[in-house]
């Protein structure tokens, strides 16, 4: 699944609202808001509340999940990572950044959250996660999952 935060351009409206594809626009103020008639599409007004944002984000991805009647399946234990019969080993950390991303599969997990996961005495920080993340993306993409960056957000996990 892919899911795209964008800011509102009119003159790309037309392309965007033709995608079948989980789209959340930020529309400023003083312009008005496209018609969403894709359950697939979704637009907010800046500022937004990271949360609303956060919330949007989540609704578009269960829908689109539903739609296609498929969840991701992971199967994790031991530090290694089984997809169908894709298998990948990973280490300590990695495998407990996954496991934090799956709790919330599907879900923006804030980068605080992940750090709070695999560093709970507080010794981690962004540059280490956004490392780890990296380490754990070229690990994990051959077996099709995704980690997608959520600008200002967070992480989600999503079947490639």
């Amino acid at each position: 699944m892919e899911v795209e935060t964008l800011d509102w351009e009119p003159d790309r409206a037309a392309e965007l609202l033709s995608r079948d594809q989980p789209t959340l626009f930020m529309v400023g103020s003083g312009v008005e808001g496209p018609l969403c008639s894709n359950p697939l599409h979704d637009w907010v007004r800046e500022p937004a509340a990271d949360e609303d944002v956060e919330l949007r984000l989540q609704t578009l991805a269960q829908r689109h999940a539903a739609l296609n009647g498929s969840a991701l399946t992971i199967e994790l234990g031991d530090g290694t990572v089984r997809v169908g019969d894709k298998v990948e080993v990973l280490p300590p950390l990695e495998a407990d950044l996954l496991t934090a991303l799956l709790e919330r599969e599907s879900k923006v997990v804030s980068r605080q959250s992940l750090m709070t996961a695999v560093w709970p005495a507080g010794d981690g920080d962004r540059n280490r996660l956004d490392a780890a993340i990296h380490r754990l993306r070229l690990r994990v993409e051959p077996l099709g999952i995704d980690i997608v960056t959520v600008r200002r957000r967070g992480y989600m996990l999503r079947a490639g």
